[in-house]
């Protein structure tokens, strides 16, 4: 695995499991007692309330590394896991908002490959402390070739995690296996059309779900390369975290995913370019 390339309004996803907490209370694991979501929803980008989920809290333990599942939310383009990590050797470079994982894959119950995780390869959160990590895991269903089932399985097993978090050194493996049943609900999903042509840049779609932004713009292949960035109209920058481009008839039709945008935002900024940027104003309301 490598390191992130850089680094949606959303449903929420149920999850059903019996484990050591009641249902609509915070996991609490030794050292961290609260809500993964709640507590990192400004580093992650989440949209919305985190609250109301069941809690699964389910903890496997190897070469002295725990790692416990929290909750779980869930749309129609992904599903998104907190986790806790725990080390009995110290994490270094606790400053970082990553924490590296390797050989890490989610699969359902309906649909045989892996899902996607965009570019990323590890979690998105914080340290607790120098033994502690809480971050979210997103699973796309960018590859599927059925509709999500209202109800199936996430089998998410992890093989490796790197105590250094700018470096592919000081890895720890094991087996860390999970199962889950989960429920879609896809109330909430925004998906945003407007014709927007300006400069031969044509806006196509924006949609938002629970914890990430796709972006679809189509430009001249030109401009393939240009710099892009998205700002919201509150001025918050939004990381980009992964980029298609498809290029047909001299023009290129670019798939941007980011971190998902912040509650109480009502438009996007997209600037396309460098020295002079082409600025695009996109309503979200």
């Amino acid at each position: 695995m490598h390191r992130r390339i850089i680094a949606t309004a959303a449903s929420i996803c149920l999850v059903f499991i019996i484990g050591m907490t009641s249902l609509g209370v915070s996991a609490e694991v030794k050292g961290f007692a609260g809500n993964v979501f709640s507590d990192i929803k400004g580093i992650v980008g989440l949209r919305g309330s985190s609250q109301g989920n069941a809690i699964i809290n389910k903890t496997v333990t190897d070469s002295k590394v725990s790692i416990t599942v929290q909750d779980v939310l869930c749309d129609e383009y992904g599903v998104y896991v907190s986790f806790i990590v725990k080390s009995d050797k110290a994490f270094i470079n606790t400053n970082d908002t990553q924490l590296l994982l390797y050989d890490d894959y989610g699969k359902t119950s309906f649909h045989k490959g892996d899902l996607d995780t965009g570019g990323v390869a590890g979690l998105d959160g914080k340290f607790i402390d120098k033994y502690t990590f809480i971050g979210v895991e997103t699973y796309l269903f960018r590859h599927l070739k059925t509709e999500v089932l209202e109800n199936f399985t996430l089998d998410i097993n992890i093989g490796a995690v790197s105590l250094n978090t700018v470096a592919d050194d000081s890895v720890i493996r094991g087996k860390w296996k999970f199962s889950v049943p989960v429920k879609l609900n896809s109330e909430g999903v925004k998906i945003i059309t407007p014709a927007i042509k300006q400069n031969n840049i044509s806006k196509k779609k924006v949609t938002l779900s629970k914890l990430n932004t796709f972006i679809e713009i189509e430009v001249p292949t030109s401009l393939t390369n240009e710099k892009f960035t998205v700002v919201t109209d509150k001025g918050v920058t939004i990381d980009p975290i992964s980029c298609e481009n498809k290029e047909n008839n001299g023009k290129t039709t670019k798939i941007w995913r980011l971190k998902g945008i912040p509650d109480g935002s009502d438009g996007l900024i997209l600037n396309i370019g460098d020295t002079n940027p082409e600025s695009i104003i996109i309503n979200i309301k």
